[in-house]
């Protein structure tokens, strides 16, 4: 995983120095979301994320945006008898989405792209044992992230995102589990798209 995001992260530095020269848009965003593990009892928990992008405008209706965010994904979890019992578990990531928007008509754009996650900690509190941290088992993630945005006008864009995790994460519980997030939130770019 480590060798991907380097990858990565040089084809995104080689993709924005050829972009660069042409149209380039920075910004800020921040909102909500819900999400879960494909565990047994799971159900979705609220959290947030923010952080900023690069808009790099490849031509009239294909842009390039990479993002850098910090987000909090999590769980509510009750099993009848068990012995962790109502157990709620926050993740806080580090999240690098490399979305292609795709604008059909004038405002409207369609996203998808591969988001890169570093989870760096994760808190549980539970019935028997009361609120504590723990060290994640895997901290680096991989998910699809598909997603369709409106741009309000005066730089503010409404944004609706969901996340698929493609790489099962060793979680508190099981082996191998996915994450599962819905996000909406707002956008603000610092110049007007082109």
């Amino acid at each position: 995983m480590k060798k991907i995001l380097l990858a990565l992260l040089l084809a995104i530095a080689a993709v924005t120095g050829t972009f660069a020269q042409k149209s380039v848009q920075f910004g800020v965003k921040a909102g909500a979301n819900v999400s879960t593990f494909k565990e047994y009892g799971a159900k979705m928990r609220p959290g947030f994320y923010a952080g900023g992008y690069a808009d790099f405008r490849i031509n009239k209706s294909l842009h390039l945006q990479p993002e850098l965010l910090y987000s909090t994904y999590g769980q509510t979890r009750s099993i009848p008898y068990a012995f962790y019992n109502n157990t709620k578990v926050q993740s806080h990531f580090v999240h690098l989405p490399v979305m292609i928007k795709y604008y059909p008509v004038a405002r409207l754009y369609l996203e998808a792209g591969p988001q890169f996650g570093y989870n760096f900690t994760t808190t549980v509190k539970d019935e028997p044992t009361g609120k504590r941290n723990i060290a994640p088992a895997d901290k680096f993630h991989l998910g699809v992230n598909v997603g369709v945005g409106y741009y309000l006008g005066n730089g503010f864009s409404a944004t609706l995102r969901h996340t698929w995790g493609i790489v099962p994460s060793r979680g508190f519980y099981t082996g191998g589990s996915m994450n599962n997030v819905v996000q909406a939130g707002i956008s603000y770019s610092f110049s007007s798209p082109k």
